[in-house]
């Protein structure tokens, strides 16, 4: 992580606990010197992994009011409005599967008796971590595409719009996630905790690329966007 990773992930830390604009960085509440620290044991503990496997895409669309239907890759059919969207005219995309390993939920874990305090903002700094090491994985996916005139969509993960997380094991299967050591509970929630899976598309059309960063958003209310530095 270079210092304007860094300085993005506590930042967006802070929000996940909570803390809007730059109330964090206030002396008096001694925050700041908190997530510094809760960088630094997230840090260390992080042993970040993941995998992209290309697949093809079809969508196949539903009668009158019947839900479109998506193919993606091995998966099975995944009636989805709001995926079918998303991935409408690609032929192709990526499965995505990142973790931030199990040290770091042990460390976690152990710090939950310990110290909450530290344990709260390393589980924030470690959630921040994960985003910031997938942006860093699909803007380099995105440059070798470029050359052929390619681009990603945004990423959609399981357990978000009308996708189910019952979609969460044959997604990790198809990733492979035992190489990675990621494995699903019954509940169908992934471990360790600091994973992320996902799909995107790969399109033609740039107007449907994905442009990372919350500035390229178009959701203005969300809690957890993210703001000049």
């Amino acid at each position: 992580m270079n210092h304007e990773d860094k300085g993005r992930a506590l930042r967006m830390a802070a929000r996940y606990l909570g803390l809007k604009g730059a109330l964090w960085r206030n002396p008096e509440t001694g925050m700041e010197a908190l997530l510094e620290k809760a960088y630094q044991v997230a840090l260390e503990a992080a042993e970040p992994r993941h995998c992209l496997v290309r697949c093809p895409v079809r969508v196949e669309e539903g009668e009158g009011e019947e839900t479109p239907r998506v193919f993606f890759g091995a998966l099975p059919a995944l009636p989805s409005r709001h995926l079918a969207r998303l991935l409408a005219g690609c032929r192709e995309g990526y499965a995505l599967l990142a973790t931030l390993g199990m040290k770091l939920d042990l460390t976690l874990r152990r710090l939950m008796v310990s110290d909450p305090a530290l344990a709260a903002a390393a589980g924030a700094c470690g959630s921040a971590l994960i985003e910031v090491y997938i942006d860093g994985v699909l803007r380099l996916a995105q440059a070798s595409l470029a050359a052929a005139g390619e681009h990603l969509t945004p990423r959609f993960s399981p357990g978000y719009g009308d996708v189910p997380l019952t979609v969460q094991p044959g997604l990790i299967a198809l990733c492979k996630g035992s190489s990675l050591g990621v494995y699903v509970t019954q509940a169908n929630q992934m471990i360790p905790e600091k994973s992320v899976s996902a799909v995107m598309g790969i399109t033609r059309e740039k107007a449907n690329a994905c442009l990372l960063g919350c500035s390229n958003c178009g959701k203005r209310d969300c809690p957890f966007r993210e703001e000049e530095a």
